[in-house]
C-alpha cells in the first residue's frame, strides 16, 4: 500500500529549500512591501511544491488505484492528496503572479510608427 512508503525528512527539506530558492527568484520583482507580506506565501508554495513532488513518487511506485474491502478498486488516498493539493499550489502561485509586475515587452514596431 502506498501509505507505507516514507520519505527521508532531509531529503524533503532539501527540496523544499530548491523549490523556495527558485519562487524567491521568480518573485523577487515583487514591492519590498509586498514581498514582506507574502513571503509566507512563497514558503508555502516551495512546501506544498515538495510535498506534489512526495506523493508523485507514491502514487508512481503503488498506483491511483486500491483494493476496497468489498474486493473492488478505489481511488487511492494519494491521487486524492495529490489533486487536492495541486488545486491549492495553483491557487497560492495565482495569487503571488497577480501581485507580480509584469515587465512591458520592447516595442519591436516603434521605429515602424515614426514613419
Amino acid at each position: 500500500m502506498a501509505a507505507d512508503i516514507e520519505f527521508n525528512d532531509d531529503e524533503l527539506d532539501a527540496a523544499i529549500q530548491k523549490n523556495l530558492k527558485r519562487l524567491t527568484t521568480i518573485f523577487k520583482d515583487i514591492e519590498t512591501n509586498k514581498r514582506s507580506l507574502l513571503s509566507k506565501q512563497i514558503e508555502n508554495a516551495a512546501y506544498i511544491e515538495a510535498k506534489l513532488e512526495q506523493l508523485k513518487a507514491q502514487l508512481d511506485k503503488a498506483g491511483m488505484t486500491d483494493m476496497g474491502a468489498n474486493g473492488q478498486t478505489k481511488k487511492s488516498a494519494e491521487i486524492d492528496a495529490y489533486m487536492n493539493l495541486q488545486k491549492v499550489y495553483i491557487m497560492v502561485i495565482k495569487q503571488l503572479s497577480a501581485v507580480c509586475p509584469t515587465k512591458p515587452k520592447p516595442a519591436k514596431l516603434k521605429g515602424f510608427a515614426q514613419i
